[in-house]
């Protein structure tokens, strides 16, 4: 018994083959973009307890120190410090 293939049963299969490659596809970006997401590792920062404040001031103190800073001068024209501080409620009259 022989099958005989027509152009119906061709096109039956296109359209087949196009379906399935369409749904493999669809499932491949899927996986990649949201189960591959929730897999990577969760980045854990150090608690804050770990670094000392004086640490910190201590590293502050030591850059402010440094040749470069003390050379720079301020710029002409602009005030250092002004007599006037603002108003002590910016947003009435």
């Amino acid at each position: 018994m022989a099958v005989v293939v027509t152009k119906d049963i061709k096109r039956k299969r296109l359209f087949l083959a196009v379906f399935v490659v369409l749904v493999l596809t669809s499932a491949i970006i899927i996986y990649l973009g949201i189960f591959k997401e929730s897999s990577q590792p969760n980045i854990v920062l150090p608690s804050e307890n770990l670094v000392n404040s004086n640490q910190v001031s201590d590293l502050k103190i030591k850059i402010l120190e440094d040749d470069r800073f003390r050379n720079l001068l301020p710029p002409p024209g602009v005030p250092l410090k002004t007599e006037t501080t603002g108003k002590s409620n910016p947003f009435s009259d």
